[in-house]
């Protein structure tokens, strides 16, 4: 989980024009739930449903495995992540992760 945090973290300093990254953990039920949101310009509408593809990127010199490595992590604690643009701006993800995980 460190691994998928450091690159959710890294993606949004990258992506925020003021540098800020809000994260947080908060227990909902039974689960542990992360989220990451940048202050950046957002996350195009008709990206959202391949943001996590391998290969897929938006960087001159990205690889595009990042947020790839992010969803297969989260998948190996039997968790979900999704991607959204904040309500205030910038992109948001959410790790959702049993808390037996």
């Amino acid at each position: 989980m460190q691994q998928a945090l450091v690159n959710l973290l890294s993606n949004g300093l990258q992506a925020s024009d003021e540098g800020k990254v809000v994260a947080r953990v908060e227990g909902e039920a039974d689960r542990l739930v992360f989220t990451v949101t940048d202050s950046g310009k957002g996350i195009p509408e008709d990206r959202l449903e391949d943001m996590f593809a391998p290969f897929h990127t938006t960087k001159v010199r990205g690889t595009g495995l990042g947020l790839a490595v992010v969803r297969r992590i989260v998948e190996l604690h039997g968790g979900t992540v999704t991607a959204s643009n904040a309500k205030d701006g910038g992109a948001q993800f959410r790790i959702e992760i049993p808390e037996e995980s």
